[in-house]
């Protein structure tokens, strides 16, 4: 399993490569431009929820692997 801190900076590299704005990515993931930017920023930690609808709104696959 990542860590939450290796999951942000894969969504932050995907973003970056897609050359997507925190505003375009936030309307896909129903979250506020402050919240997203807190979250990169490092400035607020982020729930595995927030972290997943935020990979999803960058089009990743997200997927729990329970053993």
């Amino acid at each position: 399993m990542k860590t939450k801190e290796d999951l942000l900076k894969l969504i932050i590299k995907r973003r970056q490569t897609e050359n997507k704005t925190v505003y375009a990515a936030c309307q896909g993931a129903g979250i506020s431009t402050t919240t997203w930017y807190l979250v990169e920023d490092g400035e607020r930690a982020p729930t595995y929820d927030l972290l997943f609808k935020m990979a999803l709104s960058l089009g990743m696959r997200v997927s729990i692997d329970v053993k």
